[in-house]
């Protein structure tokens, strides 16, 4: 898969998805089933750019780590491509809003973007290529030296 080039072997494809966990509560016999995401049907395409938006608790976050592969589903299908989700994997990555948790505060806006792309060994000029496509669709063209720190939450 080459993110320079979003196809179908990128598109995320959820399908009844649902999460779940037995409620047991002090001094019952149990058998109760509390779903945190139940159902869920979503197609993002490989290149799309995804917002998902929801109240407090509502699941946006599950739903992500599902997708990353930090957390295991508890029923329906997930893949990406044609490849079922089982674990986390180099072909998705979640990012939260806590820059603290998420970037490295010691690489540039520019180097957190590459680092993966860098881990993977790919050339100088490709990664630069694919880091400026992205820096382009989050809107931080301009910003590409800065730390985190030096940025605002939205960005």
């Amino acid at each position: 898969m080459s993110l320079a080039n979003p196809s179908s072997s990128n598109t995320i494809t959820i399908e009844r998805l649902s999460k779940s966990y037995a409620a047991n509560k002090p001094g019952s016999s149990g058998g109760a089933v509390h779903y945190i995401i139940k159902d869920v049907d979503l197609v993002v395409r490989g290149g799309e750019f995804f917002v998902l938006l929801g109240p407090s608790g509502c699941g946006k976050s599950t739903l992500l780590n599902i997708i990353a592969g930090f957390v295991s589903k508890t029923g329906g299908d997930l893949r990406v491509g044609d490849v079922e989700v089982r674990k986390p994997g180099q072909d998705r990555a979640v990012v939260f809003q806590q820059a603290d948790s998420s970037l490295f505060p010691w690489l540039t806006v520019r180097q957190n973007v590459e680092f993966g792309l860098k881990m993977k060994k790919t050339p100088k000029d490709e990664r630069r290529k694919i880091s400026d496509r992205f820096i382009r669709m989050v809107s931080l063209s301009g910003h590409e030296n800065k730390f985190p720190r030096e940025l605002s939450g939205g960005m």
